[in-house]
């Protein structure tokens, strides 16, 4: 497998496998730093649209990622060239993040505003409103009890300071959580390539890991976008940014048409 890797293709790979180990080496620091976060956020810099691809959240998540990358990258660098390939990878690559951002925006910035909102208008059934409509999935083990607790004890005791503040620090935490989350992963670029495999070669015969049966690229590539719309809207998929696959592929649809029509100036 690694004896077809492609220039490109083998340098993305090592940079992958290099920065998700210093990440771990500094305890997460590096995807704290670069990871993409909601665009309205303090946290966010421009650059992170182009730095999070570069990042991983775990063995698995890299591992996957990688295999996309070497399975689908050298034959369309060997198609397209060195040049081309590296940009599309990125182009499809800051895309998804771009994709990804705005819906992300979309989603969570209600949640910011409000936080804000509450803290000039501060009541228990607000506060109660807020830790229901806008508490993540994540933090919901650790701490919906006891921000119910907390409900209950401001309700009872409206003009006490102590849980008038407790409230308030429990809204202003889920805020920071929010404004703290960061996506990050090469999967947007890696179902970008996954696109432009399907368009070029959709007949080719590929055979799954999991399970192992052979499957054309274009039903994979209609699998795939189905599962990431599926799971994003139906709010099934986890901590997964499924929109960032379906951007990379939507991104790569485009360019691949754009490409199609200006077939003269390349190959």
């Amino acid at each position: 497998m690694f004896g077809r890797l492609t220039p490109v293709v083998k340098n993305l790979l090592i940079l992958n496998v290099i920065i998700s180990i210093a990440n771990y080496i500094f305890g997460n620091q590096i995807n704290d730093l670069f990871g993409l976060p909601v665009v309205s956020s303090d946290y966010f810099m421009p650059y992170q649209l182009f730095t999070y691809m570069w990042l991983h959240s775990g063995l698995m998540h890299i591992l996957f990622n990688m295999i996309g990358l070497i399975v689908f990258g050298p034959v369309l660098e060997n198609l397209w060239g060195p040049k081309r390939f590296l940009i599309f990878y990125f182009v499809v690559g800051i895309g998804a993040g771009v994709f990804f951002g705005v819906a992300d925006y979309l989603e969570k910035n209600p949640a910011i505003e409000a936080a804000e909102i509450y803290a000039d208008n501060q009541d228990p059934e607000a506060y109660y409103t807020y830790i229901v409509k806008y508490m993540p999935e994540y933090l919901k083990a650790d701490y919906l009890d006891l921000a119910y607790g907390t409900y209950e004890n401001y309700r009872q005791n409206p003009d006490n300071e102590l849980w008038k503040a407790k409230a308030l620090e429990n809204v202003l935490g889920i805020k920071e959580s929010i404004m703290r989350s960061k996506m990050v992963g090469a999967s947007g670029a890696i179902y970008g390539l996954l696109m432009a495999f399907g368009m070029l070669f959709p007949n080719m015969q590929l055979m799954l890991l999991f399970p192992p049966i052979p499957i054309k690229a274009k039903y994979l590539v209609m699998i795939l976008a189905g599962f990431a719309i599926y799971s994003e809207f139906g709010r099934n998929g986890g901590n997964v940014a499924h929109l960032a696959h379906l951007g990379g592929m939507v991104i790569a649809f485009i360019m691949m048409k754009v490409w199609n029509q200006q077939r003269n100036n390349y190959y």
